[in-house]
């Protein structure tokens, strides 16, 4: 008799754990509508301390960072969700939601290629569709900005470089310069020079 209660209170100590993280999940969802995201992440943590590998905590927790603006957090956490599940839906909305983080962070290249990845699993989402057309012109943009960006640096380089090159350029005609003056100026002392000695009289005494 003793061995059988033991035994069904394990069971129901067996079911109530199973519940827990349940419970906890609930709890940081109604948080979560309420808009109170800090609740919402506590209570997310809690259920994935009971279950660590609890796909729709960690889920939830990582859509409870983005509403945060924690947008790497939310990076990190649905990266860590791609391998822990093979529906396609729960799969597909993983890859929208590591766009929406990575399109938060302007890395728009791997916006694209997460949006591309969900629509390859779900092909008539239309968000996904639309976040994935946005990401690419936002990714067009940045690539058109950073060549007119070098453009800019290399015609300023340009410039530079032939500032620098007039500059040695007037270098040397201020070198040229600076020779004939002296030349003149020698000439010039010469001839002096001669004036003097043709100008000497002796006196007489």
């Amino acid at each position: 008799m003793k061995f059988y209660l033991l035994l069904f209170n394990c069971i129901l100590f067996f079911f109530s754990s199973a519940q827990a993280e349940k419970n906890k999940l609930i709890e940081g969802n109604i948080f979560f509508k309420n808009g109170d995201f800090t609740n919402a992440e506590k209570k997310y943590n809690e259920s994935l301390k009971i279950k660590k590998n609890y796909t729709k905590a960690s889920f939830n927790l990582g859509n409870t960072y983005y509403r945060q603006q924690k947008f790497k957090e939310s990076e990190n956490q649905f990266n860590n969700l791609i391998n822990s599940t093979n529906n396609k839906d729960t799969l597909s909305g993983i890859y929208h939601n590591l766009g929406n983080s990575f399109l938060r962070q302007k890395n728009y290249k791997e916006a694209v290629a997460a949006y591309k990845n969900a629509m390859k699993l779900k092909s008539t989402d239309e968000e996904t569709r639309y976040n994935l057309a946005y990401a690419i012109k936002k990714l067009n943009e940045e690539q058109k900005n950073n060549q007119s960006k070098k453009d800019e640096q290399q015609k300023n380089n340009n410039e530079q470089h032939n500032q620098n090159q007039m500059t040695k350029q007037q270098a040397q005609q201020m070198l040229k310069a600076l020779i004939q003056n002296e030349k003149k100026l020698q000439e010039a002392k010469k001839e002096k020079g001669k004036e003097a000695q043709n100008s000497e009289v002796e006196k007489d005494w």
